[in-house]
């Protein structure tokens, strides 16, 4: 094995190790059932799972369906205490499978472009940790399958112009009618650029006849999803029932949004967000790098955000508090610079590529003027939150990232790997002092799907093989039992509620009911309910789950091909 072969294999490795490290922190330094929009979203969970007739939400049902998937591989260690666990696990390995699919197509995309394999592995390494990117990971949001199909749509509709090979249409068909069934402001984004990207070649003369054939064959397609997401919404996917014109996002933003910039108040106050939607920019530079909106390793309630070990340094002064909570935002405001600097240091090279969130800016504008209903939330301006448009802003971040690589020396390239990993630890809150939370991580890792792995790799003195007695109750030790018998009144019984029993739902037959205490549960698990979350009770959404399906087979096709890629578009890089 020669040296260059070596070094690409030892990049993969590195950049599969990345990715497993990936995981383990959103997993164990955040519970992700805490995230945004989550109980907005679990409405498919209880919809996948039987417990609801209709999610009654307006997205795509593979993301979700996925989601559900995962969850049904922890039947039979599903208990009170442990579900918001099972649930958060559940959505970190579905949106780290999902990201895989992305980078690999990432991967093939800039391969395609006659870019140096190891400067793109390292590239997308740094990427792997990027905040946009952890947004996307710790959050039930759509936007991450985005990020999946996104490459893959560019690269699959560019190879068939040039070789009119089956396999090359149909991955451009399943990728890109499972973007455009997954939600409304994503299928415009990227039909937006799909359109612009590619506008000059399928509108040549001696394309019409394939374009009219592409668009009837992509039209049936997403018709025929979308038919099968609206008998499961019961909604259009136009239509955000949850918040469209209903307080507090019925508004829209005055003008001074979009032309004002206090820079004075975002030195002294980049930490301060409630109530201030002052300035568009003011959110794009925070949100970019950051957790603007403390949602994620910001939020309180985080380990992210607790346990640094710099915490209480300074105690009682401005120091601390420069360096508790505004240094990470400064951190990631140079990031954001280094970022922009790129953007036009490298404006010769594809624009459309590198300018491309500024596509998904302008639909979330469109968004919040009222078209196609209120949807803006003055006190917040959170519709412009990065993670909306996050699957561009990677794309464009990793492209900058592979030029700037490309003009370096090994031993530069390191200082700058190096650099980007720092200011990524300390936005997340590292270093930690994580010994008080032991406790936490044995009963995280206990419930894992990878238990036997993570406890190799965190050493949390775990026994991975106990058995969870008395599901989906489990043991009353684990509670406080009350001291005074259950009450009895016309009928129906009285129970108490537990504090540390957390609310759980039990199913029998087509009659369900949420109990919040042990001995509730331990009443209707003797009388033959059980848990609804088991893989006997899911649902299947087969168009959406068969387009998938077909889509992989086609990728593996496609990154199996012997053929060397060339970008119709952009030769020169």
């Amino acid at each position: 094995m020669n040296k260059i072969l070596l070094k690409n294999n030892i990049l993969k490795v590195s950049l599969a190790v990345s990715i497993y490290i990936s995981y383990l922190l959103c997993f164990y330094m955040y519970d992700a059932t805490n995230g945004p929009d989550y109980l907005h979203y679990n409405n498919y969970s209880n919809y996948f799972f039987g417990i609801e007739s209709k999610s009654l939400r307006h997205s795509g049902a593979l993301y979700f369906y996925l989601h559900s998937l995962a969850m049904s591989m922890y039947q039979g260690k599903i208990i009170s205490t442990n579900f918001d666990y099972i649930q958060s696990e559940a959505l970190i390995i579905t949106n780290h499978f999902l990201f895989i699919v992305g980078i690999i197509g990432l991967y093939k995309f800039f391969q395609s472009k006659k870019f140096n394999e190891n400067k793109i592995l390292i590239s997308l390494v740094i990427l792997n940790f990027a905040p946009f990117v952890f947004q996307l990971k710790m959050s039930l949001k759509p936007e991450i399958l985005a990020f999946a199909f996104f490459p893959w749509v560019i690269l699959s509709l560019n190879q068939f112009l040039i070789g009119r090979k089956f396999t090359d249409f149909i991955l451009f068909l399943t990728s890109f009618s499972l973007i455009l069934t997954s939600k409304a402001s994503i299928a415009l984004m990227v039909g937006i650029f799909i359109f612009l990207l590619f506008r000059k070649e399928i509108f040549l003369e001696k394309e019409i006849k394939t374009t009219i054939f592409a668009s009837f064959a992509l039209l049936v397609i997403v018709l025929i999803i979308y038919k099968e997401n609206f008998a499961i919404n019961d909604v259009h996917i136009y239509n955000n029932v949850s918040y469209n014109n209903l307080e507090p996002f019925a508004y829209r933003p005055d003008l001074r949004f979009f032309f004002s910039f206090d820079i004075l108040e975002f030195l002294k106050y980049p930490h301060i967000w409630s109530g201030n939607a002052s300035s568009i920019y003011r959110i794009i530079i925070l949100d970019s790098f950051n957790d603007y909106y403390h949602l994620w390793w910001n939020y309180d309630k985080s380990l992210f955000n607790n346990f640094s070990i710099y915490k209480d340094w300074f105690s009682g002064s401005i120091l601390n508090q420069i360096i508790n909570y505004q240094l990470g935002y400064y951190i990631s405001s140079i990031l954001f610079i280094f970022y922009f600097y790129g953007l036009f240091h490298f404006r010769k090279f594809n624009k459309l590529i590198l300018f491309g969130p500024i596509i998904g800016i302008l639909v979330l504008v469109i968004n919040s003027l009222g078209i196609p209903s209120l949807n803006f939330n003055p006190e917040a301006g959170d519709i412009f939150k990065t993670i909306y448009y996050s699957f561009f802003v990677s794309l464009s971040f990793l492209y900058i990232l592979i030029l700037f690589l490309q003009k370096l020396k090994t031993t530069k390239i390191f200082f700058f790997f190096f650099i980007f990993l720092i200011s990524f630890s300390f936005i997340y809150g590292f270093p930690k002092d994580l010994d008080k939370q032991g406790n936490l991580i044995q009963a995280k890792t206990k419930i894992s799907v990878f238990c036997e792995i993570n406890e190799l790799l965190i050493r949390s003195n775990t026994s991975c093989e106990e058995k969870i007695i008395n599901l989906p109750c489990g043991d009353q030790q684990s509670y406080v039992f009350p001291d005074k018998r259950t009450d009895f009144q016309n009928d129906n019984f009285i129970f108490p509620v537990d504090d540390r029993f957390k609310s759980i739902t039990l199913q029998k037959g087509s009659d369900r009911v949420t109990v919040k205490g042990y001995v509730e549960c331990f009443y209707y698990q003797n009388n033959g309910y059980t848990s609804p979350y088991k893989f006997s009770n899911l649902r299947t959404p087969i168009i959406n789950l068969g387009i998938f399906i077909i889509f992989l087979f086609s990728a593996t096709i496609f990154s199996n091909q012997k053929k060397e890629l060339i970008f119709l578009l952009n030769n020169s890089k």
